[in-house]
């Protein structure tokens, strides 16, 4: 089975590698998911103090449910297309190294 298979290659790996290959790349990895959702909350809380100011809100109230999806969505958006540059960059150095 697949499973099974992924396993025994797992298993393989430490045995020949040690333990410690298990975490090769998490940095990078542990840096991008930082990255990730670090623009991705402020880029949802810009857009949410946009959306209040053009609505005449402020600051302390809170946008209804479907205004607030619609913020998060475009900031996830926001986010998604500001970190790409990363993850072409992360996926260039694990090729690099493999």
């Amino acid at each position: 089975s697949p499973l099974w298979e992924s396993f025994k290659f797992g298993f393989r790996l430490v045995r020949n590698e040690g333990v410690g290959t298990l975490m090769k790349g998490a940095p990078t990895f542990a840096a991008k998911r930082v990255g990730d959702w670090g623009t991705r909350y402020a880029f949802t809380n810009l857009i949410e103090l946009k959306v209040k100011r053009w609505t005449g809100r402020s600051q302390n109230q809170s946008l209804p449910y479907s205004q607030r999806i619609v913020c998060s969505s475009l900031g996830g958006l926001a986010s998604a297309a500001s970190t790409i540059p990363l993850d072409v960059l992360v996926a260039n150095i694990q090729s690099a190294s493999a």
